[in-house]
């Protein structure tokens, strides 16, 4: 990444001379460059501070973050001869600067260079979770629509050959859609993951949560069937939260996770407790236990639990987008494992604000 460098300055590792941001290097300099200079430079290349070169400028050894850089060409009282570099300079352009000034811009401009070496390494660092994410979403769309096809096929020769078979029609049918409902979450959290700030324009609703929760439960028959798991809701709640469509999001990562980590033929509870206008919903699955510290880093894009990794293969990236979800709408969210005698228990808690709920 480029830097900014306002003086004239050596660049350490070829000794090559070149000009700065704000003022060049003398022409002089440029022209007798020689392995004398060179030599010299390398010589104070370790002794940071002050010094004066062999022609009578100026120059300063500065580290800063790591990073080590020579600058020359230029005067600062006491490091410099007056009229020895005054007929050197002809129409260049070099003020006079003291010490503390001259170090003082030093200072200055290293801050910004730091800052922007950070900005530049975060946005990289997002442009690569940004083509990760893409990636995943598109190989799960695919997969997802691959099953959408053999579902397909599969109902047509049904009705083909046995078009009385009504209760296997109608099963193929629900699980066609399914899979189409998986899709257009997918694709949603494409969106709120490219586009946040487009999410927060829109117009919040009053989103039922208990009927979103039942009715994503419902989607998910077909992989609860499937693995012999069933989602148990118990409790109830007509506390409505102020939010978005996403919303529908959170329940479905929260109950595809837990339906993928438990083990065959253990079901998922999950229970609502409403007092006036509070609301906490706890999810209790049997999973892969987690490691010391692994309660927050799971939130993380693409982090997976050292235990889950054994267990099934993932993306990483359902429970970080549990967590912008919940954000979003002023939920706390919080993942623990408990041992016990039927096995490890995860337990995924939500707590929401109040001022969001409506009844």
């Amino acid at each position: 990444m480029e830097q900014l460098h306002l003086f004239p300055h050596i660049l350490v590792n070829d000794c090559l001379l070149e000009n700065g941001d704000w003022i060049s290097a003398p022409v002089f300099c440029k022209k007798k460059f020689s392995e004398k200079c060179q030599s010299f430079y390398k010589s104070i290349y370790n002794a940071p501070g002050p010094h004066a070169c062999p022609c009578g400028f100026s120059c300063y050894v500065d580290i800063y973050d790591g990073n080590k850089i020579i600058y020359t060409g230029v005067r600062i009282s006491s490091f410099f001869k007056r009229n020895k570099t005054k007929h050197m300079l002809k129409q260049d352009y070099s003020p006079i600067f003291t010490l503390p000034v001259f170090e003082n811009v030093m200072k200055t401009t290293n801050r910004i260079n730091v800052r922007l070496i950070k900005e530049s390494e975060s946005v990289a660092k997002r442009k690569k979770v940004d083509e990760e994410f893409v990636n995943i979403t598109v190989h799960e769309v695919r997969k997802l629509n691959s099953h959408i096809k053999a579902q397909s096929e599969e109902m047509g020769k049904v009705i083909d050959f046995s078009p009385d078979n009504l209760e296997r029609i109608a099963y193929l049918q629900k699980n066609v859609f399914a899979t189409s409902s998986f899709i257009s979450m997918r694709l949603d959290a494409y969106d709120f993951r490219a586009n946040p700030e487009l999410i927060e324009k829109q117009k919040p609703n009053e989103i039922p949560i208990y009927r979103i929760f039942d009715k994503i439960r419902h989607c998910l028959r077909i992989e609860q069937e499937k693995e012999n798991k069933k989602i148990i809701m118990s409790g109830e709640s007509k506390l409505r939260v102020l939010g978005y469509d996403i919303f529908n999001m959170l329940p479905f990562v929260l109950f595809d996770n837990a339906i993928k980590f438990s083990p065959r033929d253990m079901n998922i509870h999950v229970t609502f407790f409403e007092d006036k206008n509070s609301l906490t919903i706890t999810f209790i699955s049997v999973g892969p236990p987690l490691l010391e510290g692994e309660e927050k880093r799971i939130f993380e894009d693409f982090y997976r639990g050292e235990n889950a990794r054994k267990v099934a293969s993932g993306s990483g990236i359902g429970l970080a987008l549990a967590k912008k979800i919940c954000q979003l709408h002023s939920i706390d969210i919080e993942a623990k494992s408990r041992i016990e005698s039927k096995g490890n228990l995860f337990i995924v808690t939500l707590v929401f604000d109040p001022t969001r709920l409506c009844s």
